[in-house]
């Protein structure tokens, strides 16, 4: 179940030995499971997505373990804007 808060930045399980570190809606977590859903989408459909704090997750994305770092309001998406997401 997702938090209350529009966004989280997310940690997901290094691969390769590299350490992942997304924002995105909170709606796409799952807390007591410590997992993600991610959308196997990318491009403009994708930046569209990933900044509407209401998207919901789709059966057919993918889920991923995950740690839930911080979770914050709508003001995260100055971060992801500004990093071109």
């Amino acid at each position: 179940m997702a938090t209350n808060s529009a966004f989280s930045v997310v940690e997901f399980a290094e691969e390769d030995g590299i350490l992942l570190v997304e924002v995105v809606p909170s709606s796409w977590t799952n807390l007591s499971k410590n997992t993600c859903r991610w959308p196997r989408l990318s491009g403009p459909k994708f930046r569209k997505l990933v900044r509407d704090c209401k998207s919901l997750p789709s059966k057919d994305w993918d889920t991923y373990p995950s740690k839930v770092l911080k979770t914050c309001g709508k003001s995260c998406i100055n971060f992801i804007a500004y990093n071109n997401l």
